[in-house]
């Protein structure tokens, strides 16, 4: 194609070039023979007058059929010229005329794979949220949960109490903990905290733990720890039994599930404790817990 537009604009190009130099070339040969034609009549006219009077027409007559023929020979050149540069021409339009249909149909297909594309981005947007909202699942499916299982609570009699020189008698309650996930609990640290107030006050706020934790092992799933026991002495739940004190215990877990580490999870209940009266079979006191306040809550 690119040889061929070449070709045919070299054509274009050499056409009137070529049709004056013929038109040059006519004009010298007819002057020439007009001039050769001249000096013959002349010669002859100095030798006879009667020989000057015929000879000329003859000539004359020569002069004229070979100008005419020389005419339609350059004529026809550019007729021929002529035909070959209209024929050029329309080929030319033939050839910008395809190639302005490709570019029409090339502009279509881009259009279409403009559309293409942005469907797709848009069922790749779709997906990936749809992935996301699976994974997200997975996680909360999957994940670790570290709830309250139950209370303990044990008498002990004249033992040590960190905290008090003497020994000391009373009431421990012991939280414990389980794992009611399918995956385990890392990182975990339990605190435990009773408080005594006097009837009428309102439930207490628990602060943070602080350095009074412990730690445990990874808390695989359907394992139970307890957290450190929280100790009322005899004077506390005699002030309890006479409804002269209330007693509430506070419990809190802290862990990491395997999929979220940077996300902190926790478990933590207050409870207030009270008493249900004594055994009939063995004399042991009872005891009634339920949670109570805000601070009842998981991550």
């Amino acid at each position: 194609m690119r040889w061929l537009l070449l070709s045919l604009a070299l054509a274009l190009a050499l056409a009137p070039a070529y049709a004056q130099e013929s038109a040059r070339v006519d004009k010298v040969q007819a002057t020439q023979s007009t001039g050769a034609a001249d000096k013959k009549g002349a010669e002859k006219y100095r030798s006879t007058a009667k020989s000057a009077d015929a000879e000329p027409t003859a000539a004359r007559r020569e002069q004229e059929r070979a100008g005419s023929e020389a005419k339609t020979a350059r004529e026809e050149r550019i007729a021929f010229w002529m035909i070959l540069l209209a024929a050029a021409t329309a080929l030319l339009a033939l050839i910008a005329g395809g190639q302005l249909g490709m570019f029409w149909r090339q502009l279509r297909f881009m259009r279409e794979d403009s559309k293409d594309a942005r469907s797709l981005a848009v069922a790749a947007r779709f997906m990936s949220q749809a992935s996301k909202a699976q994974a997200d699942a997975l996680v909360i499916s999957q994940r670790a949960w570290v709830s309250h299982l139950d209370v303990i609570n044990t008498p002990f009699r004249d033992a040590t109490v960190e905290g008090y020189a003497d020994k000391m008698s009373g009431m421990m309650f012991r939280i414990r903990w389980t794992n009611a996930g399918h995956s385990p609990a890392v990182n975990c640290t339990s605190f435990s905290q009773g408080m005594v107030v006097d009837v009428g006050t309102a439930i207490p706020s628990f602060g943070p733990p602080g350095a009074s934790v412990q730690p445990h092992a990874p808390l695989l799933p359907g394992i139970v720890v307890t957290s450190p026991p929280c100790h009322f002495f005899d004077a506390d739940i005699e002030a309890l039994r006479t409804r002269a004190r209330r007693l509430f215990i506070y419990a809190r877990i802290d862990y990491e599930d395997i999929f979220l580490k940077d996300i902190p999870r926790h478990t933590e209940i207050c409870m207030e404790v009270e008493f249900g009266g004594f055994r009939s079979d063995n004399g042991q006191a009872i005891f009634n817990l339920g949670a109570v306040g805000p601070q009842n809550s998981a991550s």
